[in-house]
């Protein structure tokens, strides 16, 4: 139903008010007609602004969820979608399903080995690397300018494969521990199958950064096994 007829509804019944063509009080209602239709788009945005993929102010919602904002228009709806359904957990399915839903091919592997008789862990030290930490020198050819590393007094430390805290001081990461009784507290994020690598952009590397030490339990060493492409 029109605007105009709800109007025609809503007008005492008397020859005055009946609006037929020409009339005078016709082309009045007329004209009223474009300010409900105009409410009721509003409205209607701002409902669509609670819903991922139509928001008009994914800046704002990304602030909220403390996002990245990096990526694509589509990439973005996404991760800010599975932020938004995001209810907490610390199974090994909820991490994996969170992961997923932010666009990433991940799994998550517990550490024990199935193959293990008795049960044990799996020994991290065969999916990591020791980390290497040195110093660059001025006169170095490492220092010279466009090295990544062109730093004087620059730390230098491998990619070990685990997750470390990422404070920007000289202190080397911690070296994957030798006592067993520790590696039940590592956790695997890799492909389906153990211990095989998943592909994941590099330019997506400090997004799920983030979202690993958002997300998995504080105690845990996080152990990626991903070949940044």
């Amino acid at each position: 139903m029109s605007w105009l007829r709800i109007f025609e509804h809503l007008l005492p019944d008397a020859a005055a008010w009946r609006l037929r063509a020409g009339k005078a009080i016709r082309a009045f209602f007329e004209g009223l007609t474009g300010a409900p239709a105009d409410v009721r788009d509003f409205i209607d945005l701002v409902h669509e602004d609670l819903f991922p993929s139509t928001t008009r102010f994914l800046p704002e919602w990304e602030r909220q969820f403390a996002l990245s904002g990096v990526g694509s228009d589509a990439d973005r709806r996404q991760q800010l979608s599975a932020a938004w359904q995001a209810s907490g957990g610390q199974s090994p399915r909820y991490l994996q399903d969170v992961l997923q839903a932010a666009g990433f091919d991940l799994y998550v592997h517990e550490c024990w080995d199935p193959g293990a008789t008795p049960r044990a862990p799996y020994d991290p030290r065969l999916y990591t690397t020791e980390p290497v930490v040195g110093t660059v020198q001025c006169g170095e050819a490492l220092a010279q300018c466009g090295e990544t590393t062109a730093q004087c007094n620059g730390f230098l430390v491998n990619d070990p494969g685990y997750l470390v805290n990422l404070n920007l001081t000289p202190i080397a990461p911690p070296p994957v521990p030798d006592d067993s009784a520790r590696w039940p507290f590592f956790i695997y994020i890799g492909a389906e199958s153990f211990p095989n690598l998943a592909n994941v952009p590099a330019s997506r590397r400090a997004e799920l950064e983030q979202l690993l030490l958002r997300i998995c339990p504080a105690q845990q060493w996080i152990v990626t096994l991903i070949n940044w492409t």
